[in-house]
């Protein structure tokens, strides 16, 4: 998975802030209670059902059971697939990188890292009143190199605080590299 570099401290680990995974959770919950629903307006309506009733010839509660426990299987495994995804998908700021793990899917895993030194941009996004209100939005990193690069993590807890974390870090590990004797020239 990922190393840290020797004597390299993990400053912050940041994560996309709990709203966003409970807006998904809770649609998972109106989805799962969606068909039960459905059902009780459906059960009142016999008539309308009863074609559909000859054609299964059984009982159309256990019918409806079935397709409904199917239902929430399919939902539990959706609402577990999102955990792992919420969970998974980190930045971690050390005292000389960040590190962008990305969990996308069960199976593939995506880990970028860059050096504090080669951040050339930060710019945060919040948009709209409920990101405001909660304090969370987009970090942009834009970074220097051959091709320049702009990782972001989204839905960040608190993104002006993260920002500052970022510069200081950038700032100390600047100063150390100015302080540091150049080898060969003593």
């Amino acid at each position: 998975m990922f190393e840290l570099e020797p004597g390299e401290k993990i400053i912050l680990e940041v994560r996309r802030h709990w709203f966003v995974f409970t807006v998904r959770a809770v649609a998972v919950l109106i989805m799962a209670l969606l068909p039960l629903l459905v059902w009780a307006l459906a059960s009142g309506e016999l008539r309308v059902l009863a074609a559909f009733a000859s054609v299964v010839k059984g009982n159309l509660a256990a019918f409806f059971a079935f397709f409904y426990i199917l239902w929430l299987l399919v939902l539990w495994v959706y609402l577990f697939l999102i955990w792992t995804d919420y969970y998974l998908d980190i930045w971690l700021i050390t005292d000389r990188r960040i590190v962008d793990i990305e969990q996308k899917g069960m199976f593939h895993r995506e880990i970028s890292s860059f050096r504090l030194d080669n951040i050339q941009d930060i710019t945060i996004d919040i948009a709209g009143i409920i990101a405001t209100s909660l304090k969370f939005g987009n970090v942009h990193v834009q970074t220097a190199g051959a091709v320049m690069e702009n990782f972001i993590i989204r839905s960040a807890h608190d993104p002006e605080r993260i920002k500052r974390i970022i510069i200081d870090a950038q700032n100390k590990m600047i100063e150390r590299q100015r302080a540091a004797p150049i080898s060969g020239t003593e």
